[in-house]
């Protein structure tokens, strides 16, 4: 079901862990993708999100440099992200 809105969410993802990128993807206008590179374990099991942003041209940052200074985005989504977000970074995202 669709509401009719074909505009997709200027997004930030937060996370190592690339499982569910596909959709992440196809649903919103990844802008960039904020993680480390995952262990080779956590590769075969959850995927890479640093790999999938190379494998699709999207952005990368580290999580240093996004929370030193966050763009300005529509959307957030965070996943596993290894510490707790401060407040600067979650309001960087449009409300």
């Amino acid at each position: 079901m669709t509401d009719g809105c074909t505009a997709k969410l200027k997004t930030i993802f937060l996370g190592n862990e690339g499982a569910f990128l596909d959709t992440v993807d196809e649903h919103c206008d990844l802008r960039l993708i904020v993680g480390e590179t995952a262990s080779r374990k956590a590769k075969r099991y959850f995927g890479s999100s640093v790999d999938f942003a190379v494998e699709r041209g999207v952005a990368t940052a580290s999580p240093a440099d996004y929370l030193a200074k966050p763009p300005v985005t529509d959307l957030v989504i965070s996943a596993g992200f290894g510490s707790r977000i401060p407040p600067h970074a979650i309001a960087a995202a449009r409300t």
